[in-house]
């Protein structure tokens, strides 16, 4: 019922390009343009070397190669492709910081990586082994695809496909539903089961239905299944290990990776039209794994799930961009529901004194007062509240409960104790250990980390070591 109350508000999207007004991302150098693409030979690749293509329309102040190194200064937004089957990745990696943004080749020749345009100088690497290899991961703001997906689970029941790599763990005789965007262009349910595991020879057996489609895959090996049989294939899979007599498996939707490569944008990315004469700042969107637009409704809401600033936006330790697409593109993106605040914040419409703090379900708990406010969130609570108008607040629900000052904080929020450094993730009503490294991996800020009172307490749950999708998912549906 929520979504579809959001839904029925989808004519306030174009109020909000009046509301959210965002700097233009103008090419940082253009002293080099690409007019047309860009073929450069012998990149190193493993103990070979192997093509990378510049795309049409590439800026930056200069780039270069060397001995198989290839090198990006100031990039004013960079894409590079590679057609080589053999390159599993692409990777872009800062000369100086060592920050680096990788992504799966799932089609090669069409997936591609943005180099950021935050000013550095960027190592463009390909590599015959997939985003987990070392290093960090995630999309620069134009990456197709994210890294390879985490901790594979068993799955019995259904699963969406979509441009997330899905990771399953399987065996003998399991069989998964699978929700697959096809290339007809309806979202089907497909049976995947394991007919056969070979240990001794590393291979599984999957029958895919209806329609009886077999698939043999040797471990480290990856198909293209064409599930309705119509000459396109629709998802991608791969065999990536064994773990005992368990196959494990990630799965990833073709069909939306390509179509969000030929409108030139990203699963995870952020985009916004070109300005015009008329408007020189447009509204901002996050595109989602199932290839939805999400309109963030004003800057306190953005910057409620990103660090830095417009020109060096941050989502944990990943530089991110907008990407400035055309109306069409913008207009071949189906619409879905509006970004809320990230759970944990504060917020307070603007036609109205209250302040409340929004949980994980999407659900405003009301601080009781101001005492309530500063004891819970300390005495510059106020600046810390994203304020949005009240035409937004069907993005809410406003049946929570009512806070005091002391009660425990709502699912979503991050907290720590005085006389501790160790932090914690709310969730479940209990309080689970996040380390340095997993909050970067959920795009979580330190800022937003609660100091609590003594009196609130929590029983522990299993600690947050990696990234989830539950915590760092921006959509929110």
């Amino acid at each position: 019922m929520k979504k579809e109350m959001k839904k029925a508000v989808k004519l306030l999207a174009g109020v909000c390009l009046l509301l959210f007004l965002v700097p233009a991302v103008n090419a940082a150098n253009t002293d080099f343009t690409a007019n047309g693409e860009i073929i450069v030979t012998g990149v190193t690749l493993g103990s070979g070397t192997a093509d990378v293509t510049i795309l049409n329309g590439s800026t930056a102040e200069s780039w270069s190669f060397n001995n198989g190194v290839f090198t990006v200064v100031n990039s004013g937004g960079f894409r590079v492709v590679s057609s080589n089957s053999q390159a599993a990745s692409l990777r872009v990696v800062n000369t100086s910081t060592g920050g680096d943004a990788c992504v799966t080749n799932v089609v090669p020749g069409t997936t591609y990586i943005s180099v950021p345009v935050d000013g550095g100088t960027y190592r463009v690497e390909i590599s015959t082994s997939g985003c987990s290899s070392g290093g960090g991961t995630g999309s620069s703001g134009g990456a197709n695809t994210p890294s390879t997906p985490s901790t594979p689970e068993i799955i019995s029941g259904s699963v969406k496909i979509n441009a997330e790599e899905k990771a399953i763990q399987t065996y003998l005789d399991n069989q998964s539903t699978l929700t697959v965007l096809t290339s007809a262009g309806t979202s089907s349910s497909y049976s995947m089961k394991v007919t056969s595991l070979d240990l001794v020879d590393k291979k599984v057996t999957l029958l895919f239905g209806p329609g009886s489609i077999e698939l043999v895959l040797l471990q480290g090996e990856s198909k293209n299944v064409d599930l309705d049989k119509d000459g396109t294939n629709d998802i991608k899979v791969s065999f990536n290990s064994l773990t005992g007599d368990k196959a494990n498996l990630s799965l990833v939707n073709l069909v939306i990776l390509e179509k969000l490569a030929s409108l030139g944008v990203s699963y995870g990315g952020l985009i916004k039209m070109a300005p015009t004469a008329s408007q020189a700042n447009s509204a901002v969107y996050y595109v989602d794994a199932d290839g939805r637009k999400h309109l963030f409704v004003n800057g306190p809401v953005f910057w409620s799930w990103y660090g830095g600033s417009w020109s060096n936006i941050t989502f944990g330790s990943i530089v991110k961009t907008v990407t400035i697409v055309p109306q069409t593109s913008l207009d071949a993106l189906t619409e879905g529901v509006h970004v809320a605040a990230r759970p944990g914040s504060l917020v307070k419409f603007t036609n109205s004194p209250r302040a409340y703090a929004l949980d994980d379900a999407g659900v405003l708990h009301k601080l009781e007062n101001e005492s309530a406010a500063t004891a819970l969130y300390g005495t510059n609570w106020l600046t810390k509240v994203a304020k949005v108008q009240p035409g937004f607040a069907i993005d809410y629900n406003l049946t929570g409960s009512v806070l005091t000052s002391t009660s425990a904080y709502p699912d979503g929020s991050l907290v720590k104790w005085t006389g501790s450094l160790d932090v914690y993730y709310v969730q479940d009503g209990k309080k689970r250990l996040i380390n340095t490294e997993a909050l970067l991996a959920n795009g979580l800020k330190d800022g937003d980390v609660r100091t609590a009172p003594a009196t609130v307490t929590y029983s522990v749950g299993s600690p947050v070591t990696a990234a989830e999708t539950s915590l760092k998912n921006v959509a929110g549906e």
